[in-house]
Order: C-alpha cells, then sequence, then structure tokens
C-alpha cells in the first residue's frame, strides 16, 4: 500500500491567510513574516511555496509573487488558524501606481501616512484616481497595507499605447508601465487603428479587462513627431486654441492711442531684452544708469499682459487652465497664443509696447534706496542674446564693442550691479545650487537627439536673474504691505528627516550642520556648498540637498521662501508664459490705481485665488514631469546604438536596488542594478547612502567616479543598464 505524503505543517495556514485576502498578492518575504517563519527557515519555506502553486493550491501571480486560488473548496477547518488581527480603517486617497504592479496610495489627510497597496489589490483603479481604501493594519507591523474598495474618481480617463488587433476585437498595451491595465477595444471603437500604431484609448466601461474606445491615432514608432504626441497625450496638455480664443487673441492685438494715457514714458530711455538664442517670447527688458555717487537706478519693465487678457475672458479662461507654457527641446505649447506672446505682448526691438515697470534706486552696497511701479510704456534698443553679453563684459570682443558701443557702458553697469547683489544674496543666505543643466540637440527633420550638451550659464545669465529675483521680491513686499489678497511664491522649510539624512551624509565627508534640524537656517547650508565648491563632493552635495528640499509653489498665503531666505517673494516677471505672474499684475494695477471698483474687483479675485494658486501649482509640476519624461525618451533612444560602449560618469544616486550612474560626457543616467554587482556581496546603508562590500570593505558613495560599459537600453521602459568596468 503506497504510503500518503506528508502535508507541511504551514499548508494550511497559507492557504487559510491567502483566503482572507483574496485581492490581494504577497512575496515569499512578506508570507514569512506574516506567518512568523523563522529565519533559518526562510529558503524552504520559499521552496514550499512554489510547490504549492505547482500543485494549483495558490496562484503565483508572477515571479516570487504569491495569490489566493479559487478552486471551488473551502479551505480546510479542522486545523484552522486564526487570521492575523488587524486594525480596519477607511481612507481616501489618491493612487500612485508602480511599474512592480504595487502601488501607495497619498491619503487626503496629509497627517495620514502612505499606504502601500499589493499587487492585485487595486480594484482597478490607475494612477492619479481618486480612491476608497480598506486599511489592513496586522498587529506589530509598522507600515499599513491596503486594499482599493472603489474608485471615487477617475482621473487617469485615457490611456496611450500600442494597438493590437484580435479576431473580434483590439487591445491597447499602455506606453507607461506603471499602469497595470490592458483595455480591449470592440471592433466598432477601432475608429481608424491598425495593427503597431501608438493610439490614445478613452476608458468607456470599468471591469476586468476594462473597455476602451480609440480617439486619437498619434502614428507609428519611427514618425519624427511621435514621442511629443505621446508625451503630450499622456499628460494631456492642450494644443491647439480653440476659435474663440484665437478670435479674441486677434481682436485685442493692437494698441490704440488711448492705450498710452495715464502711463509712464520711458521710451527714451535706453533699454533692452536678453535672452536665449532660440527665444521667440519676451517678458522682461531692462535699463539701468549708473550715478557718480556709486548708486544706481535700475529699471525692469515687464510686457503688461493684463491689458490685453482681460479677467474671465475666453482668453482668460484659456491661460488659466493651461497655467503656464510648456518647453520641450523642439516645440513649445504656449500659454498665450502666439499673436499675444510672439507679437503684441513680446517685448519686441523697435517697437512701442506696454509695459509694467519697476524702478528702483540702490544704493553702492547693493541696498535698495526706495522705488516706484508704473503702468509704462517701452521701446526697446536692442535684442540681446546671453553670449553677446558675455561677448561684451567679459570676453571683451572687439567686434561686438563696436557693434553695441552706445551700449557697453549700461552692459559693464549691469555686471558690477548683479555681483554686487550676488554677493549680498548669498551673505544672507539664499542658496545657490551650482549644477550643471543638460541642453539637448534634436534633428527636427528626424526627430532624433543628436547630443546632449551642458547648457550656458554665464555673467548674463546671472544679470537677468538678480535683476528680476530683486524685483519680484520688491512687488512681493508691496502687495503685502497693501492689505489685498495676493499670489506668493512660497517654499517650506525642508522636512527634520530629509534634512538630517542629509546632514549624515555631508558629516561622513566633513561637512557639518547645527544638530537640531529646527535651527537650521538657509545661511547654513549655503555656507556648506561654499566650503564644498570646487571639490569631488561638490556636485553629489548639490544633488543631495536639491533632493532633501520641499518644493516650491503658489500660495495665496504668504509664508516667505527658504531657499531665497526672504520674507516675501512672487512670480510677476513672466506673464507671458505663467498665469501667477498675470494675476500679480491684477492686483498691483488695482493698488496702483487705488480706485474703489479696481479695490473691489481685486477683493473678489481673492475669493479664487487660492484655488487658482493650487490649480497652477499643479500645472506647473504636470509640465515640468511632461519635459522631464520626454528628455528621458529621447536619452534613452540617443544610447540605443552606443550598447558595450564605456564611458567616464559618477554615482548620482543609490537606493537598495543598485546605483545610478550620470554619465560625464552626455548628462545620460542609467542604473547599475544590485546583481550586477557580483565581485562582492555589498549592503546598503540607507542614511548614507552607499554600498559596502562584506568581504572587501569596498565603498561605493554618491559623488564617487566610475567607469561604467552600457549593457542594456529599454525604450519602452525609458530604462538604461550599466556594468561597472
Amino acid at each position: 500500500m503506497k504510503k500518503a505524503k506528508r502535508q507541511h505543517p504551514l499548508e494550511e495556514q497559507v492557504i487559510q491567510f491567502l483566503s482572507t485576502h483574496k485581492n490581494a498578492a504577497y512575496s515569499s518575504k512578506q508570507l514569512a513574516k506574516k506567518l512568523r517563519v523563522k529565519k533559518k527557515d526562510f529558503k524552504e519555506f520559499r521552496r514550499f511555496l512554489r510547490e504549492l502553486s505547482r500543485r494549483d493550491r495558490i496562484a503565483q501571480v508572477q515571479e516570487g509573487l504569491f495569490q489566493w486560488r479559487d478552486t471551488g473548496k473551502k479551505p480546510a477547518t479542522k486545523k484552522r488558524v486564526p487570521a492575523p488581527h488587524t486594525e480596519e480603517t477607511r481612507v481616501e486617497g489618491t493612487m500612485q501606481q508602480y511599474r512592480g504592479g504595487f502601488a501607495f496610495v497619498l491619503p487626503t489627510d496629509k497627517s495620514k501616512e502612505d499606504i502601500f497597496i499589493p499587487p492585485g489589490a487595486t480594484a482597478g483603479a490607475l494612477h492619479g484616481d481618486r480612491v476608497l481604501v480598506r486599511i489592513l493594519k496586522p498587529k506589530g507591523q509598522k507600515k499599513a497595507e491596503g486594499q482599493v474598495i472603489r474608485v471615487l474618481d477617475r482621473k487617469t480617463k485615457n490611456i496611450i499605447g500600442t494597438f493590437e488587433t484580435g479576431r473580434s476585437y483590439g487591445r491597447v498595451i499602455p506606453w507607461d508601465k506603471k499602469l497595470q491595465v490592458t483595455p480591449l477595444v470592440s471592433t466598432k471603437n477601432f475608429n481608424g487603428a491598425t495593427d503597431g500604431m501608438m493610439v490614445e484609448a478613452e476608458l468607456i466601461a470599468d471591469g476586468s479587462p476594462p473597455e476602451a474606445r480609440v480617439i486619437s491615432l498619434l502614428g507609428f514608432h519611427g514618425e519624427p513627431d511621435l514621442d511629443a504626441k505621446i508625451i503630450i497625450s499622456k499628460y494631456q496638455l492642450p494644443r491647439e486654441f480653440s476659435v474663440e480664443v484665437i478670435k479674441e487673441a486677434e481682436d485685442v492685438a493692437y494698441i490704440r492711442p488711448e492705450d498710452y494715457e495715464g502711463r509712464k514714458d520711458f521710451r527714451q530711455w535706453y533699454t533692452v531684452t536678453i535672452d536665449g538664442q532660440k527665444a521667440r517670447d519676451f517678458d522682461d527688458a531692462i535699463s539701468i544708469t549708473p550715478f557718480k555717487n556709486g548708486n544706481f537706478m535700475l529699471g525692469v519693465h515687464i510686457a503688461d499682459v493684463a491689458h490685453y487678457v482681460r479677467e474671465h475672458s475666453v482668453l482668460d479662461e484659456e491661460a488659466l487652465d493651461r497655467g503656464n507654457s510648456v518647453y520641450f527641446p523642439d516645440i513649445v505649447i504656449p500659454m498665450l497664443p502666439e499673436r499675444l506672446s510672439n507679437e503684441i505682448c513680446s517685448l519686441n526691438p523697435q517697437v512701442d509696447r506696454l509695459t509694467m515697470s519697476v524702478v528702483m534706486r540702490i544704493d553702492s552696497q547693493g541696498k535698495l534706496i526706495d522705488y516706484h511701479i508704473y503702468p509704462s510704456v517701452i521701446n526697446s534698443n536692442e535684442r540681446m542674446t546671453y553670449s553677446a553679453v558675455k561677448g561684451i563684459v567679459e570676453d571683451h570682443d572687439p567686434e561686438l564693442l563696436r557693434r553695441y558701443e552706445p551700449l557697453v557702458d549700461m552692459f559693464l553697469s549691469m555686471k558690477k550691479l548683479a555681483l554686487i547683489l550676488m554677493a549680498n544674496r548669498r551673505k544672507r543666505g539664499s542658496i545657490d545650487f551650482d549644477l550643471p543643466e543638460p541642453e539637448v540637440i534634436i534633428d527636427l527633420t528626424t526627430g532624433r537627439m543628436t547630443g546632449v550638451v551642458k547648457a550656458e550659464r554665464n555673467i548674463a545669465h546671472r544679470i537677468i536673474e538678480e535683476f528680476m529675483l530683486l524685483t519680484n521680491e520688491v512687488v512681493a513686499t508691496h502687495i503685502s504691505n497693501s492689505k489685498l489678497p495676493g499670489v506668493y511664491r512660497v517654499h517650506d522649510s525642508p522636512p527634520a528627516e530629509r534634512i538630517m539624512d542629509f546632514a549624515t551624509v555631508a558629516a561622513s565627508l566633513g561637512y557639518h550642520l547645527p544638530t537640531d534640524p529646527q535651527k537650521i537656517q538657509p545661511r547654513d547650508l549655503q555656507k556648506l556648498l561654499s566650503k564644498a565648491e570646487g571639490k569631488p563632493e561638490e556636485r553629489f552635495l548639490n544633488v543631495l540637498l536639491l533632493r532633501s528640499m520641499a518644493r516650491a509653489r503658489y500660495d495665496a498665503k504668504n509664508s516667505g521662501h527658504f531657499g531665497l531666505a526672504l520674507d516675501s517673494y512672487t512670480h510677476f516677471t513672466s506673464p507671458i508664459r505663467r498665469y501667477p505672474d498675470l494675476l500679480v499684475h491684477r492686483i498691483l494695477k488695482a493698488i496702483l490705481s487705488n480706485k474703489k471698483a479696481a479695490i473691489t474687483r481685486a477683493e473678489k479675485m481673492g475669493l479664487r485665488i487660492p484655488e487658482m494658486a493650487e490649480h497652477c501649482s499643479i500645472t506647473e509640476r504636470k509640465a515640468d514631469d511632461a519635459e522631464r519624461e520626454f528628455i528621458q525618451l529621447k536619452k534613452v533612444e540617443f544610447m540605443k546604438d552606443k550598447l558595450g560602449e564605456v564611458y567616464s560618469g559618477h554615482i548620482s544616486g543609490v537606493a537598495p536596488y543598485g546605483m545610478f550612474v550620470e554619465l560625464q560626457d552626455f548628462f545620460v543616467e542609467g542604473l547599475i542594478p544590485l546583481k550586477y554587482m557580483d565581485d562582492d556581496n555589498y549592503v546598503y546603508h540607507d542614511k548614507r547612502h552607499f554600498f559596502k562590500g562584506r568581504r572587501t570593505g569596498k565603498v561605493y558613495r554618491l559623488g564617487d567616479p566610475v567607469q561604467v560599459q552600457v549593457v542594456r537600453v529599454d525604450r519602452d521602459k525609458r530604462e538604461i543598464d550599466f556594468l561597472l568596468v
């Protein structure tokens, strides 16, 4: 008689546990922890789980991830083990999905911690959706886990992906690998889509899988503008202006004789714009007069967009909806139609333009003596570029000196004042991150990236930055003192935990901060960065500190700007491309007019400012994310034919799963997966951001120079893998 196979002592416990968590999947480590498997027994336990899946007792949804399998039989009850004790609550929040199939829900109540959602427990919710979550927090476990009960507000309504046709239906394979869903499309909803085409599909019915219909045909792989179309569709960026918006822009885009009335006339002042070579819209112009006693008269003149874009007009609602312009290396999605942004509002040379001017008297030490703000009119003398101004004030290029002879003294005065203001800003503790920015070079005929170079940042950039910073501070202070509602650019002090993590890493390199995070001031951080200037660790300390900081945002409440070490700051100087600046102009005009009707309008507008400020913060983040992802896509494509090549770089990030390295030549970042670091058993030290080999003691930390070989490029996942050489 054949002897019956002995049952594993944990078999019924595993099945019982998974049967009570049917919509969730768990890794072998998670199951071992929940069932209190001893560390020495873990390898055997992992083999046992695989055996259970082979016997169809449980399901292995992907490598190392297990879930309840409904066999139609009820789990055994003879030796029933009670489910782990849980504290159950329900919370609303926003879903953030990740490529591994898991997700986190960020609670609406900011005081609550993020909730981990294991694979299989999302109930069809997608990235960005507002959801209701059931939290199951096993006793003794620090982190909460959850299960999505239902979607409250579907934010991700459209999916970008590759269309595949079947016999009686099609499906869309998501381009964004965070979206763990493949919607089906019935033949009546193909709308011209063919096999292999990139499409945008709208979800029309929930389910598993959900149903969708094709709403936009983006094109096939290899077409020059496909990448831009994908990113624009993914982030739901508005592209074309409506007929109504275009018509309104055409109707207002000219200067009438009465528009000059009541304006300060600065047309006789020497005034210039200074921008990049490729710029097409010019928000700001500057003028300067030096005095014999060392003082300066600085004029900053900003395009009077509010004169043309009237509150509650079609133009205004469109600009608010967009929030800001979006800039890709080869495409601009403007906030305003071209008739305004590139023509009548743009401070083009040799033509009259309506402006708002801030004229400041500044002493030889850089201290503001007084200022005046006017609705004004200017006529810019020259459209200057950063490289041309640098050629004059630093390179003393003979040809440029001859060409711009009447303006040379003005540029030299600008440089002198900018250096004084820069020194004062550093002295008060304003943090100046000196990080090289990449400039991506795109071949417009093919849409392919042909190279990436360090973006120029010279004295001319500094001149404009310093003058705009001072102007924004002056305007913010003026509005704050007026007691009328305002829109401020605020920046909170960094979270204590993040700044202490930074302090720990910095201390390991000999840089020290005050021990109490609450007492750390911007000047402490700037002092540290200044000490690192020119040293090997300079770049990674800049990067690490930047990642430790809070994100600047727009707010109706003036809570100051930590990074700039200012009590009041706003955005006033770019109303062509930022809606908050347009709001500030309207408020400023109401203050200057001092008329009851204007004040009443400003107070009424103040009721909407908190909502508008939050909306503009969101559109700004969306634009930043879209620009970043577009550039990453181009970088990955650029590296496709570099497999096997060896490059120099430095470690730009350290995570439990490996090290990120940024290449010295291309500003391209890739990952050295931990599994590729096989010359030792490396241990990750999260507080100090380094790996240390157990056998050799070898350490890899942020900022270290390394040689790497390109071994994997995955365009779909936007991933590049390196191997240490």
